[in-house]
């Protein structure tokens, strides 16, 4: 379950810094 959790944390946390950049490019 830990594992799923950090892997899921992870993806989101990747997925708001990619929109973040992309939002500043834009």
């Amino acid at each position: 379950m830990g594992l799923l959790m950090l892997v899921v944390l992870a993806a989101a946390a990747a997925a708001l810094l990619l929109g973040n950049c992309q939002a500043e490019e834009k």
